[in-house]
């Protein structure tokens, strides 16, 4: 949750406890509130694996550098106080100068939210159902390294974000990676259109809505993941008769024993079969799946090219923020992943036989 500090306050001043208070009693207690409660903003990385078996332990890892961002900026001399005496726990930053707890924010959001966003639809696609298992797939980790350099650093650089803060976020995070997390690439799959517009749709922008090839794949990836399949009565009772909003997909290699339920009423299939949720997006005139029925299969009735360009301006902002050109590039790339397996793009893009 951003800004949790903020959302807290206007929570507290306006319960409904609060505002049954009597007028002087209500002001008096406003006045208290505002004095000496302090609610600030803070950035929390909770993202942990878990110990073998148990879900709910974590696993020990390396401490991430920036565990808690705490914004000091504007607190009272107690609050301060109380701040200074955090300084140092491991973990555990303090912000003092206004607009710093953003700029923490912009580089959680934008390279490890948008890294994780990259990669975890290839993967599903390529049956590797945790991402633990990156390391599986050639040439995945130089497409990120690309997404990094080409687009992520020098968008965050023009915003006045340290470019060395942002380069050891980014090794931290790649390092973090290659630990055994065990997330589910399906699970993080979740709420793919949302999640363009808050990790990938803030770099579009500040790069004038330009993109790299790494980028236009990024954006092709999901756009494969998303495409439905047209016919579903003879798949098994779970991927059948599905809810609105509800789609089955398939992926371009089985799952293997790592099927089941990833989500409360979405599930993966042995077979490379999954379900999916993708609602209707603010103000557009269909959901993105709806765009992209009838690409797949022998018996395609679509135009891949122009359904993609169709379900990528479904995706709220992405029209107007994102160059034709890069809007094509991605069409282009999905166009070649309905035909040949997703991580083959990925092939093409390092130049691996």
């Amino acid at each position: 949750v951003s800004c949790v500090g903020d959302r807290l306050r206007v929570l507290v001043s306006d319960s409904a406890a609060v505002l049954a208070l009597p007028e002087s009693l209500g002001k008096q207690f406003a006045a208290w509130f505002r004095g000496y409660c302090f609610m600030p903003n803070t950035m929390v990385d909770r993202i942990t694996g878990q110990v073998e078996g148990d879900p709910t332990i974590p696993r020990c890892e390396p401490l991430p550098e920036k565990a808690l961002v705490i914004d000091g900026f504007g607190a009272s001399p107690e609050a301060s106080q109380l701040l200074d005496s955090l300084i140092g726990a491991p973990g555990v930053v303090i912000r003092r100068e206004k607009g710093q707890l953003g700029k923490d924010l912009a580089i959680k959001l934008r390279v490890a939210n948008a890294v994780h966003t990259a990669m975890v639809y290839v993967m599903a696609l390529s049956g590797l159902a945790v991402t633990a298992r990156l390391g599986e797939l050639p040439g995945l980790q130089e497409y990120l390294s690309a997404l990094f350099n080409d687009d992520i650093l020098p968008s965050l650089v023009r915003e006045g974000v340290s470019q060395d803060d942002t380069v050891r976020f980014n090794e931290e995070w790649m390092g973090r990676l290659k630990l055994p997390l065990d997330h589910s690439t399906f699970f993080v799959s979740q709420n793919a259109v949302v999640k363009v517009g808050e990790r990938l749709l803030p770099t579009i922008r500040s790069n004038k809505g330009e993109g790299s090839r790494a980028m236009a794949l990024a954006l092709a990836f999901i756009l494969r993941f998303l495409t439905p399949l047209e016919e579903t009565s003879a798949f098994p009772e779970e991927a059948s008769a599905l809810p609105e909003g509800t789609y089955a997909g398939r992926a371009d290699a089985p799952a293997g024993p790592e099927g089941g339920e990833y989500t409360p009423g979405l599930r993966l299939f042995p077979s490379g079969l999954y379900t999916f949720r993708s609602p209707t997006p603010p103000k557009a005139d269909g959901t993105v799946p709806e765009a992209l029925q009838g690409v797949l299969g022998d018996g395609a009735k679509a135009s891949a090219t122009e359904a993609a360009i169709k379900a990528l301006e479904r995706i709220p902002g992405l029209k107007e923020a994102a160059t034709p050109k890069l809007l094509h590039d991605a069409s282009v790339l999905y166009a070649e992943m309905v035909k040949a397996p997703a991580a083959k793009a990925l092939k093409t893009f390092t130049g691996t036989p």
